[in-house]
C-alpha cells in the first residue's frame, strides 16, 4: 500500500474494503450457501479473495476495514457468542493471514508500491494465506468447542480449498476489470 496516503485516504480505503467485503459476504450467504461444507466453511468462499486483496493492496487499513465488517457479520455464521468471542475469532481470522503476508512480503522483497510483485508471488501468497488462515481459524474454533475432532482435518482442507477458489475468482475478476478499464481508457 502506498505510504504517502493521508489519514482520510487510508480511512476511505478501509471503508471501501469493508463495503466490498460486506457485498461479497452477502453474495456468499444468499447465493452460494449450497457450497457450505460445514458451519463456517464453504467450498468456494468469495470473501477470502476480498480479504487477500485488502491485505495486499490495502495493508493494515484494508484488512482493518474487513476486520470490522467481519466482526459485525460473524453472528450470521456463528450465532451470538458474545462480542469478546467474535473479536477474538476475527483477530485470528484476519490477523494470521495479515502476519503471513508481512512475513512473505519481507522474504520475497515485495515493495510497498507492489512494483516487485510477480505472478508467482501472488500464487504463493494466496496459498500461504489460505493455509494459515484456515488452520488458525479451525484451531481457534476447535479450542472453543465448535469444531469436532473427527472433522478438524477435513474442515481445514475444505476451508483452504474454498479460500483458494475464492481468491482465484476475485483476482480473475479484478484482472478482467483492469484489462477492460485499460482498453476503454488508453
Amino acid at each position: 500500500m502506498p505510504t504517502h496516503f493521508s489519514y482520510f485516504q487510508n480511512l476511505a480505503l478501509a471503508v471501501i474494503f469493508a463495503a466490498v467485503y460486506y457485498g461479497a459476504f452477502w453474495i456468499q450467504v444468499h447465493w452460494l450457501d449450497s457450497l457450505d461444507f460445514v458451519q463456517g466453511v464453504s467450498l468456494l468462499f468469495i470473501p477470502a479473495g476480498i480479504k487477500m486483496l485488502s491485505i495486499v493492496v490495502g495493508g493494515a487499513w484494508g484488512i482493518g476495514g474487513v476486520f470490522v465488517t467481519s466482526i459485525m457479520l460473524s453472528h450470521f455464521v456463528w450465532g451470538d457468542h458474545g462480542f469478546v468471542y467474535a473479536l477474538l475469532a476475527q483477530i485470528v481470522w484476519a490477523g494470521v493471514p495479515y502476519l503471513t503476508y508481512q512475513i512473505l512480503k519481507r522474504q520475497l522483497h515485495i515493495d510497498d508500491m507492489l512494483l516487485s510483485l510477480k505472478g508467482s508471488h501472488i500464487a504463493l501468497i494466496a496459498v500461504a494465506i489460505s493455509v494459515t488462515s484456515s488452520l488458525a481459524d479451525r484451531s481457534f474454533r476447535y479450542a472453543a468447542g465448535q469444531v469436532q475432532e473427527n472433522m478438524f482435518n477435513a474442515s481445514v482442507w475444505a476451508m483452504v480449498l474454498g479460500d483458494v477458489g475464492g481468491i482465484v475468482l476475485v483476482l480473475s475478476l479484478a484482472v478482467l476489470l483492469v484489462q477492460r478499464l485499460r482498453r476503454t481508457h488508453p
